[in-house]
This record gives structure tokens, C-alpha cells and sequence, in this order.
């Protein structure tokens, strides 16, 4: 079986701190990939996960000011688009979703 689950960008997953989503989507996703399923987590790219990771931004809007968390699209977001088109560490789609 193959699920995939949305976490917030808000805050890492798992948050270092606050951030009750992000560790909600964290022990599904962990909890799951335990379990033998095949998991992809999408989250901001800093996450720590033992489940397949995607993304569309290097680091939480509430953790980086350069980001507007009120509406993000992946056009305003010079570091993760310049960051995809140099990473040799994963693969980015049409879409903008990286891989790790």
C-alpha cells in the first residue's frame, strides 16, 4: 500500500518546538513506515523522517522571513527553486516538488 500525507511548511515535522500538525503528519508517517507501508511525507525539505520525503520549500515561512507564509507559491521562493536546479543530492519535477 502506498499513502502519501500533507504536512503544514509552517514548521519542520517534526517541530523542535511548537507546531502540533507537523507532529500529528510526524507519528502518522513513523508510525506507518513501521508498519511496512510505503510512505511519502510531503513537508518542508529540513524534515526528519524515515518515510519518502517531497517538498516545494527548504525551510518552514515561520523559520525563514524570505518566505510569505500567507500565500506561498513555489515562484516566490528564489533559494528552494535555485537550490533544486543545483542539488545533485535529489530530483525535482515539473511541478517543483523536490526529493529526497
Amino acid at each position: 500500500m502506498k499513502v502519501a500525507l500533507l504536512g503544514p511548511i509552517a514548521w519542520r515535522t517534526p517541530p523542535r518546538a511548537y507546531g502540533p500538525w507537523e507532529q500529528v503528519v510526524s507519528l502518522l508517517a513513523e508510525g506507518l513506515v513501521a508498519r511496512g507501508v510505503d510512505v511519502t511525507l510531503f513537508a518542508s525539505l529540513d524534515s526528519i523522517t524515515s518515510a519518502r520525503l517531497g517538498g516545494v520549500v527548504e525551510r518552514p515561512y515561520n523559520e525563514d522571513s524570505s518566505y510569505d507564509g500567507r500565500v506561498w507559491r513555489r515562484s516566490t521562493s528564489p533559494t528552494a527553486t535555485s537550490a533544486a536546479a543545483s542539488s545533485t543530492s535529489s530530483t525535482t519535477t515539473s511541478t517543483g516538488c523536490r526529493w529526497r
